[in-house]
C-alpha cells in the first residue's frame, strides 16, 4: 500500500533563506578509498531481492535540474544488481558519507546509510527489507506571483536521493517514490540575476 506523507511549509518571507554556493560533493576529493560496500536486500516475504538495484549517493545530493550537473566520481551515481541471494555490491567508493537506495521495478525500496573513512577497505551493512514507496505532499508559504515567462521557479528536493519536485505557483508541490524512512526537503529559489537561495528542512 503506498503511503502518502503531508507536508506543510511555512516561509513568511523569502528573504529568511540563505544563499549558498554549490556544495562539495560527499566523495569528490581526488583521493579515493576503493571501498567496497556491501549488504543484503529482502522482500517481505523473506525472499532475495533479486533484480532490484542498489545506487549510491552523497548524502547532501540534491537533484534539482540546476545542480544535476554536478561532477560526481567514483561509484555515485551508479547502480549495481542485487544477486539472487539478495547481496549487492558497490565498489570504488571514495571517503564520504552515503545513502544507498536499494530499489526494484514495482515501487519497492529501502534505504541504508553508509560512512567511508580514508583506508577504509570497505563496509558490511547488514540486511534490510524492501517495502512500499510513500508520496511526500505538502505547501509551501507564501505563494508567488508568476505570470506568463516568470523566470522565478521553486524547487523541493530529497537530500541524498535523486529525487525532486517542482513546486506549482500557488506552493503545492509532490514527491512521489520516496522509500520510507526519515529524510531532510531543502527549498531552492531560483529568479532570474539572483543567486539560488536554499533552506533545508
Amino acid at each position: 500500500m503506498r503511503t502518502t506523507i503531508p507536508v506543510l511549509l511555512l516561509l513568511t518571507q523569502l528573504s529568511v533563506l540563505h544563499c549558498s554556493s554549490p556544495s562539495t560533493i560527499a566523495g569528490s576529493g581526488v583521493e579515493t578509498t576503493n571501498a567496497r560496500i556491501t549488504g543484503y536486500a529482502y522482500y517481505p516475504d523473506a525472499l532475495p531481492a533479486y533484480g532490484a538495484w542498489a545506487t549510491l549517493w552523497p548524502s547532501d545530493h540534491d537533484a534539482t535540474p540546476q545542480r544535476a550537473g554536478t561532477a560526481k566520481s567514483g561509484a555515485v551515481g551508479s547502480s549495481y544488481l542485487v544477486g539472487r541471494d539478495g547481496r549487492f555490491e558497490i565498489p570504488s567508493v571514495d571517503s564520504g558519507k552515503y545513502r544507498i537506495e536499494l530499489r526494484d521495478n514495482q515501487s519497492y525500496a529501502t534505504l541504508f546509510a553508509a560512512v567511508v573513512g580514508m583506508g577504509d577497505a570497505g563496509q558490511e551493512l547488514g540486511a534490510d527489507t524492501l517495502r512500499p514507496c510513500g508520496t511526500i505532499v505538502g505547501k509551501l508559504y507564501p505563494p508567488i506571483e508568476s505570470g506568463p515567462g516568470s523566470a522565478t521557479r521553486r524547487y523541493v528536493s530529497v537530500l541524498g536521493l535523486n529525487s525532486f519536485a517542482y513546486a506549482h505557483p500557488d506552493g503545492n508541490f509532490v514527491l512521489t517514490a520516496i522509500p520510507r524512512g526519515t529524510h531532510t526537503l531543502r527549498l531552492t529559489l531560483y529568479a532570474e540575476g539572483s543567486p539560488a537561495r536554499t533552506r533545508d528542512t
